[in-house]
This record gives structure tokens, sequence and C-alpha cells, in this order.
């Protein structure tokens, strides 16, 4: 799976490569300046800060949905029921931050506490196991949707406050696009690091489990040994490799004995385990971005009403330009008649 995703990055990349090449190729020279004007959003760090948090984010998400269908064994829809209290953390989050925002006019703290948040959210996930009670992982969940909630839209906003008028909305399209590189980046590397990882730590849980006399008793059981949902679990304690083809489809699973099959959600959990951690130590690399971000002053009017506000000074001071430059004209043409003989 590793080098097939590599391959795809790579590709991807070469595709993304070429697409800039044309696109600076074809455009035309006002337009390069309006880009390598619009990229003086960097200067905020905005678009560093989407990039790590999306890889954070995304790349920590993507593994609650798989823990909770292999290791805890619900349906897709149950795990999606499951996720809502993360929702709900996110919504209640991006309400207070939004509320809070609009009543002082700053907005630095609450990204920074957000990815605090998630930090803190996903060190607690990365001590979620096989048997802990799914009340502790919605509460995990919900904390980390907070933190999300605080963060998302507030980057947005430092964002289009760092541009000019004219270029809110190249800049929140850039903003989003950085976020959403970095969300595809954290998934793809993430879950290549689950799946490389799931099939010696599998392994490595069956050798722990063997040594246990109550296993031991549970592997001569002939009606355990006879049964055909447990035959690939069998062929992993007799030291088989797992096959990429068991992670891939796990349905096994559900016809397989619980006992027999606990080893192999603990070392599925303990592979996803070392993903929680990578994603928190994203996060932390984003909670120390945004630190070093300026926070600058929130306009106190609309885009719409700044590019009327522009448009009018700057027809001021054309007017004014005309003027100066119609009195200068008048004063050389004074000048001149009196400096001619009578």
């Amino acid at each position: 799976m590793l080098p097939l995703l590599l391959v795809a990055a790579s590709v991807g990349l070469s595709n993304l490569a070429a697409a800039i090449g044309i696109g600076f190729g074809g455009v035309t020279a006002r337009t390069r300046i309006r880009v390598a004007l619009v990229f003086g959003v960097f200067e905020a760090g905005m678009p560093i800060v989407g990039l790590v948090v999306g890889m954070g984010l995304f790349g920590g998400i993507s593994v609650l949905p798989l823990y909770l269908q292999i290791v805890r064994g619900v349906s897709p829809t149950e795990s999606g029921l499951l996720l809502i209290p993360l929702t709900a953390g996110l919504m209640i989050g991006a309400i207070i931050s939004g509320q809070m925002i609009s009543r002082t006019g700053h907005y630095k703290i609450f990204p920074i506490v957000g990815s605090g948040l998630c930090v803190v959210a996903l060190i607690l996930m990365s001590f979620i196991g096989a048997d802990t009670p799914l009340w502790q992982t919605d509460i995990y969940g919900a904390l980390f949707g907070l933190g999300i909630g605080n963060i998302m839209q507030p980057i947005t906003l430092a964002t289009q406050n760092a541009m000019p008028a004219r270029d809110i909305g190249v800049a929140t399209s850039s903003a989003t696009f950085f976020r959403q590189m970095g969300g595809t980046l954290g998934v793809a590397v993430f879950l290549s690091v689950l799946f490389s990882t799931a099939g010696g730590n599998i392994a490595h849980a069956y050798k722990n489990a063997a040594k246990s006399a109550s296993f031991q008793s549970l592997t001569t059981d002939p009606t355990v040994t006879s049964a055909a949902g447990n035959k690939p679990l069998l062929a992993i304690l007799n030291g088989n490799k797992l096959s990429s083809s068991s992670l891939n489809d796990t349905s096994f699973l559900k016809h397989a004995d619980k006992r027999l099959a606990h080893p192999f959600f603990v070392g599925f959990s303990n592979s996803m385990d070392v993903i929680f951690l990578l994603a928190a130590a994203v996060m932390l690399i984003g909670f120390l971005v945004l630190l070093a971000v300026e926070e600058l002053p929130l306009r106190t009017m609309s885009g719409i009403q700044a590019q009327q506000a522009d448009a009018k000074e700057a027809l001021a001071r054309d007017n004014a330009a005309a003027r100066e430059s119609g009195q200068d004209a008048e004063t050389s043409g004074d000048s001149g008649v009196e400096a001619s003989p009578t």
C-alpha cells in the first residue's frame, strides 16, 4: 500500500507542477502581478498554519472510524452516529469563538486554544485500546471537535483580515487549498503508517496472548479450531504473516470468536495509538506557529464596503492630482505672459 501511495503522490505532484507551469505560461503580466500580491498572505503565516493543521486534523480524525468499525465491530452507520459528539464539539467551538471574536475584536487566542485542545485530545486518544469504553472515546472526540471549531473559522478570518479587500476571495481559496492539501497529505501518510505497522503489532499481540494458559486452551478447543471464521486468526497465531488482504477486508472478524480475535484488536489499536501521537506532534507544530503569528486589528467594515472606500479614496487622489496639475499649468501660463515683451 505504501508504494502505491508514493506513486499516487508523485503523479499528483507532477500534475500540479505541470498545471502551475501551464498556468503561469498562459496568463498575462497583470495576472502574474496579482498572483504575486496574493502570496503576500504568507506574511501572516496562515497558509503554513493551514497546511500543518489540516494534516493533523484530517490525518488524526481519519483513524477514528476505522477503530470503531474494526476494533469495536460497529457498522459504518453506527460509526457515523458515534462521531456525533465530535461534530457537536466542533459546532460549539465554532459558535463560541465566533461570538467572542465579534465582541472582543481579537481572534489570535482562539486557534491557539483550539490547537492546544486538539493536542491534548490526540494524546488522550493514544491511550484508547481494544477495551476502552465508548463513552470515553466520545469524550475525547468531543474535546477534539471543540478544538477544531476554535481553529477552522478563526484561521479563515485571519487570512481574510491580512489581505486587501480586493484579494479576500483569492486569499480565502488559497487558505482552503493549503488546508485541504495538508489534509490529503496527512491522511495518506498516517494511513500508510497505520497499515504498515498493524501487521507486526497484531502478530506481536498474538505472541503475547499465546503465553497465557487460557488462550492456549482456547486454541486447542475443537469448536474454535474447526470454525471457518477463525482460520485467518489461527494462521496468524501459527506464525504466518498477516496478508494485506486481511487488513483490506476485515469482515471475517464478524464471524470469528471474539476471544480469539481480541489480540487482533489489541494490535490494531496499538498501531492506531501511534497515529494519534504523530497527529499530536503535527498539531503541536501548528500550535507553535500560531504563537508566532501576528494579530492584526480586525476591519470595521465588510469587504464590499472596504472596496467602495478604496475606490472613493482612489477617485479623490485622482481628482486632487488633476487639480494640482491644472494649477501648475495655470501658474506656468501666467509666468509666460508676464515674461513676454510688450
